[in-house]
């Protein structure tokens, strides 16, 4: 037989396979979520759920500097959070604007899940401030009408 059996001979010289764009920024998240986990953050669970609907799926975990931080890193991170939501959970594609975010900090697993709120730009408080400066500045510059 003239066959050489498999096994034998030099090693084949194994290709690694090319890391994709977003498996690069999952390393460099990770990377950047053990440095800060070190430095003292806080490591908090994200959770979605369907909004009104009760149960709540794991899709994460975040580190952040102090607690108050939570939401915003949750909607500042959400494209690849929600990524990782997919892989877990496929039928969360299908209700993807109708999602919401939880957290809770990850040794407290008894604490009840808290509701994460979308930061938004002006609050309340500060719209009305600049819609009456808006209102008063706007008053300056108006022509007066003879009498």
């Amino acid at each position: 037989m003239s066959s050489s059996p498999k096994g034998f001979g030099p090693p084949k010289e194994e290709k690694q396979k090319k890391k994709s764009k977003r498996a690069k920024e999952r390393d460099r998240a990770a990377k950047q979520f053990d440095k800060m986990k070190a430095q003292g953050g806080l490591e908090y669970e994200v959770f979605v759920r369907i909004i009104g609907k009760p149960n709540w799926v794991p899709m994460g975990a975040i580190t952040v500097k102090q607690s108050r931080f939570v939401s915003r890193a949750i909607y500042a991170n959400e494209k690849p959070l929600l990524e990782a939501a997919f892989r877990i959970a496929p039928m969360l594609k299908r209700y993807e604007s109708k999602l919401e975010y939880g957290y809770r900090l990850k040794s407290e697993k008894k604490d009840p899940i808290e509701l994460a709120i979308k930061p938004g730009g002006v609050g309340a408080l500060g719209k009305g401030i600049s819609k009456g400066l808006g209102k008063t500045l706007g008053g300056l510059f108006k022509k007066k009408e003879s009498e």
